[in-house]
């Protein structure tokens, strides 16, 4: 007798807890669906325009290449070659303004550890011609800046209001470059 009473006992425990389970999730069903026909709005066609006319413009934002403004430069570091140069810039917090690197946009001058003898002579010439430009100038200016593949900033750069890049190449010491395949100095 006692071990039946016991079975029963169980029995109406599960029995009771299934109970409330499924009327838990009756009610729980019966709110997501109010819920989700509350949150199922119907917009007009002159809202769903200018939606869509709204992604478009800020895709194309965003899928421009970022730039970062103008700025001054406050002091010129050391110079690597004829398109690279480090700056401080006292307007940034240190952790990006000091001895921060910038590349030359659209020019390419030859590299110091370059392939050859050759190579390697212009690329002095190169850098002895920036190292004058840079520490003659009464202001640089970084133009249309952005981050390189390095993280370098990469712009255009106006010595006394002339493009440094522009000028590497009128004196035959840099090529124009817009990325891809880099010149045979070596020739």
């Amino acid at each position: 007798m006692h071990f039946k009473k016991m079975c029963n006992k169980i029995t109406w425990r599960t029995y009771e807890s299934i109970r409330q389970n499924n009327s838990l999730n009756i009610r729980h069903q019966k709110r997501l669906a109010k819920y989700n026909q509350n949150t199922n709005m119907k917009f007009s066609k002159s809202t769903q325009v200018l939606f869509i006319i709204s992604l478009l413009i800020s895709y194309g934002a965003i899928a421009d290449e970022r730039s970062y403004g103008n700025i001054f430069i406050d002091k010129v570091g050391s110079v690597y070659d004829g398109d690279t140069f480090y700056v401080n810039i006292n307007q940034w917090p240190d952790i990006i303004g000091k001895n921060i690197a910038v590349r030359l946009k659209n020019v390419d001058t030859p590299e110091m550890k370059g392939a050859c003898y050759q190579e390697i002579l212009k690329a002095r010439e190169a850098k002895k011609f920036t190292v004058q430009a840079l520490r003659s100038a009464k202001k640089i200016e970084l133009k249309n800046m952005s981050r390189d593949k390095y993280f370098r900033i990469d712009a255009d750069v106006f010595v006394d209001d002339a493009d440094l890049a522009q000028e590497l190449i009128k004196h035959q010491l840099g090529v124009a470059y817009s990325g891809g395949i880099k010149p045979d100095w070596c020739q």
